[in-house]
């Protein structure tokens, strides 16, 4: 009863995308809180502008002291063992907004780097990994209604658009510096998965050797994108 309250107050705050975190704590440390009103509860996570302010607003809310490394190795275990259904905005297509929220899911829940695979599950060690294009693979072929990947994408087809000069400030077009691929998810942030240090990383975007900004075939984008597209392919008219 209580974890079906902070999912729809979760959902009514405009954080639904934190609800496991949320029913996490509530589940692992909220045994002994009285009166408790999810609608309040949430309100911490709407209003925390990272975990560790979170985790110290729970704690002097309601007279705990959960440990927040303890936490975060915890939520990453449980996050890395499944895939978050609420991150998704609209599970009936395939769009920009929801390939950001699943590269971040992905950076949040540890999953690792490796050659072959587009989000599931190792046999061998139960961890997730995706290699560089697998990571927009697996978004592609994730059913969220069925909680499975399918086959219906194998090979990661893109388009490089321009320079990152020209590039719209909409979460979830692709990076591109010639040999991997990036997912923007705003405030000059990007996700990849990330051969040389072996997981999914986030870095500023500035930070990397990104030359260019791409689309993906099989994704949805705004109508934000498609105007820069077209004043893309209208200056080079107009050069030629």
């Amino acid at each position: 009863s209580a974890g079906n309250d902070i999912a729809n107050a979760m959902d009514e705050k405009g954080v639904k995308v934190q609800t496991i975190k949320a029913q996490l704590i509530y589940m692992s440390y909220f045994e002994d809180v009285q009166n408790f009103n999810a609608e309040s509860y949430a309100n911490l996570f709407a209003n925390a502008p990272n975990d560790s302010d979170l985790i110290a607003a729970i704690n002097s809310t309601y007279s705990l002291d959960i440990d927040y490394d303890e936490f975060i190795r915890t939520y990453t275990f449980v996050m890395n063992s499944t895939i978050n259904a609420f991150m998704f905005s609209d599970t009936s297509t395939k769009n920009c907004a929801d390939l950001a929220a699943w590269a971040d899911n992905a950076y949040i829940s540890g999953w690792g780097y490796m050659n072959g695979f587009i989000g599931e599950r190792s046999e061998t060690d139960r961890i997730r990994y995706a290699d560089n294009a697998g990571l927009v693979l697996g978004y592609l072929n994730y059913d969220p209604m069925e909680k499975v990947f399918d086959s219906a994408y194998s090979t990661l087809v893109y388009t490089e658009q321009g320079g990152l000069d020209t590039m719209p400030e909409v979460a979830g077009v692709g990076l591109f510096d010639g040999s991997k691929h990036g997912i923007y998810i705003g405030n000059n942030e990007m996700i990849y998965s990330s051969e040389a240090v072996g997981y999914i990383t986030k870095d500023f975007v500035s930070n990397g050797g990104w030359s260019s900004w791409c689309t993906y075939e099989g994704v949805d984008y705004p109508q934000e994108v498609t105007d820069a597209i077209e004043s893309l392919n209208e200056d080079s008219s107009s050069e030629n």
